[in-house]
């Protein structure tokens, strides 16, 4: 049940307790009419006897504090019916927060994880370009000391001739044309 329907529900339940509630006002009203009329009946039939104010305030007293109290217990056995409603609602609702709370927890764990994976997958990949660059530079200069033992040539114009072809203004022919000849094809 989503929240959206239980917040439906619960109102839904709410009107129709009001609506209940409402009817019972009603009676009331309806009993306060029919006081009312007795107190009129009961005062004509009294026209002849001298009616004193006193006894018509507490005449009214009596039928007021009536209805209020009948009212005031109606209202509270209808307070107590919802109640066990509400505590249901209220903890079903509980229920619902601690599920969103555990599944955003498991998310950010899960986030975690992904941003970690992440960073060690770009460090893994930074290492192996820096390997590759450095296998690179050892077969350069496998390729070189070669050349240089199959020349039998270690001078200074050679090697600089070598860094220049390798380094400075890399010649990827001159360098194929020295990988034949130190593997004599």
């Amino acid at each position: 049940m989503t929240k959206n329907e239980m917040t439906t529900a619960m109102f839904e339940e709410i009107k129709e307790k009001l609506a209940q509630m409402n009817e019972k006002l009603d009676d009331v009203n309806y009993n306060h009419e029919l006081a009312k009329s007795e107190i009129i009946s009961t005062m004509e039939k009294q026209k002849d006897r001298s009616i004193t104010i006193e006894s018509v305030v507490n005449y009214f007293l009596k039928s007021i504090s009536g209805i209020i109290n009948s009212s005031k217990s109606d209202l509270f056995d209808e307070i107590v019916k919802i109640l066990p409603a509400i505590e249901k609602q209220t903890s079903v609702s509980q229920t619902l927060h601690a599920e969103v709370m555990q599944s955003l927890k498991k998310r950010k764990q899960l986030i975690v994880k992904v941003i970690v994976f992440q960073i060690l997958s770009t460090v893994s990949i930074l290492f192996n370009v820096y390997l590759l660059n450095d296998n690179q530079r050892l077969k350069d200069s496998d390729i070189q000391l070669q050349y240089l033992k199959e020349t039998n040539n270690v001078n200074e114009d050679a090697v600089s001739r070598l860094d220049t072809i390798f380094n400075v203004y890399r010649d990827e022919e001159a360098i194929a044309r020295m990988k034949r000849d130190v593997k004599g094809e």
